[in-house]
């Protein structure tokens, strides 16, 4: 009607589709899943992301990559990684190159290291923090009690023969 039989419905062009982008893995994607069912001792390392939500005990590596510790998981270990959020239970030490975020009804009992820490309401934790700067390595005191020390004492007075 009034001539428009030629026109397209639509006369809005459609722009060509482009691939979608690449999300950063490390970000906000899972890149591996340890269910509620998986217990593991010994070392786990990885390189971009894992979620754990059952029980591990050992050790935790990752150079740069990100863990996230899952609500209903326990995990028993000593763990180095890039990013670490802790919504479940960790006994052990953490220490993480770029931050750390303990998130609510979260528990750590042990030693943090991490230049960035964020840290929820009703988190529980239970132990010491260092927050080296970023790049920096931990400056950590000694008591002067450690055992070599106190052998270097032993080993001086037997050799003055007190």
């Amino acid at each position: 009607m009034f001539g428009n039989k030629d026109r397209p419905s639509d006369p809005t062009p459609t722009p060509p589709q482009s691939a979608p982008a690449r999300r950063n893995p490390k970000a906000d994607e899972i890149t591996a899943y340890l269910g509620p069912d998986v217990s593991i001792e010994g070392t786990l390392r990885f390189d971009q992301s894992v979620l754990i939500e059952g029980r591990v005990k050992g050790q935790i590596h990752s150079e740069n990559g990100v863990l996230v510790i899952g609500e209903k998981a326990e995990v028993e270990a000593e763990i180095h990684a890039g990013c670490v959020t802790v919504r479940g239970r960790v006994e052990g030490t953490i220490t993480a190159t770029e931050r750390v975020h303990l998130q609510n009804e979260g528990t750590l009992i042990g030693e943090l290291t991490t230049p960035s820490l964020q840290m929820d309401e009703k988190v529980t934790f239970d132990g010491s923090c260092s927050m080296p700067r970023k790049g920096e390595a931990s400056k950590k005191k000694s008591s002067g009690h450690s055992k070599n020390s106190a052998q270097s004492i032993v080993d001086a007075v037997e050799s003055a023969g007190v």
